[in-house]
């Protein structure tokens, strides 16, 4: 079949019951994440840069429960990305200036990382995409007429 438009390779099917092993199969089998939206549609919002971007998605990797502070090594997430430590301490020192995390020490020197400032600056993103998404839906709902009192346009 060869599609005249995108919506005709959209899947009309309901999402729900999907699972991430269904989506993805064995690869998924070693370990996956969630990730909001949020932070890769509003990156450019965010003004966050690629190489942050991958920083914040290897810290979030080890962030598996609200108040876990994260600990992965600079030099582990460097080897991950071909980069130096000295690049991974830096983008660090800009996301945590920026305000996406937070970063501590251990009495004995070790790093760690909080992640809840992440959330918090993912938040108004996020609810601003709920607002805009209700009102369309509520838009959609509503006969012509009334969809200027909706847009203000009233």
């Amino acid at each position: 079949m060869e599609p005249n438009t995108l919506s005709d390779l959209a899947n009309k099917e309901p999402l729900a019951g999907f699972r991430i092993a269904e989506r993805w199969g064995v690869v998924a089998e070693p370990g996956y994440q969630a990730v909001p939206d949020v932070l890769l549609l509003k990156q450019r919002e965010l003004e966050i840069t690629s190489e942050e971007l991958n920083v914040l998605l290897n810290l979030t990797a080890h962030w598996w429960r609200p108040k876990d502070f994260v600990f992965p090594g600079v030099s582990t997430i460097a080897n991950r990305m071909d980069v130096s430590k000295r690049t991974i301490q830096r983008i660090v020192g800009s996301l945590t200036k920026k305000g996406f995390v937070r970063k501590d020490r251990t009495v004995d020197g070790k790093i760690f990382f909080d992640l809840s400032p992440l959330e918090e600056k993912l938040r108004p993103f996020a609810e601003k995409t709920l607002a805009e998404r209700r009102r369309l839906r509520l838009l959609a709902e509503l006969d012509t007429p009334r969809r200027d009192v909706i847009d203000g346009k009233v």
